[in-house]
């Protein structure tokens, strides 16, 4: 999607530096996120295993469930 934002700013010839620092700011952002929330599953990884096994056939369900819904939607769409 990265490209995609490049290509338009370049197409309505945006300034140059006013979409390098926008750019930079978003990536500040989304990575600071995406880092902060790798940082928390690593430290809380214990706590998320044994969450998982006391809850596996209820998550398996859910995801189960969801995708047969999706699928009679896709093909019952008529």
């Amino acid at each position: 999607s990265r490209i995609y934002v490049a290509l338009i700013s370049g197409v309505c010839k945006q300034d140059f530096y006013f979409y390098l620092f926008s750019s930079f700011i978003g990536f500040l952002f989304w990575n600071t996120i995406f880092v902060s929330l790798g940082v928390s599953i690593l430290v809380n990884f214990d706590h998320i295993i044994k969450f998982y096994e006391k809850s596996k056939i209820l998550i398996l369900i859910i995801v189960s469930v969801s995708i047969i819904s999706i699928l009679f939607r896709i093909i019952y769409k008529k």
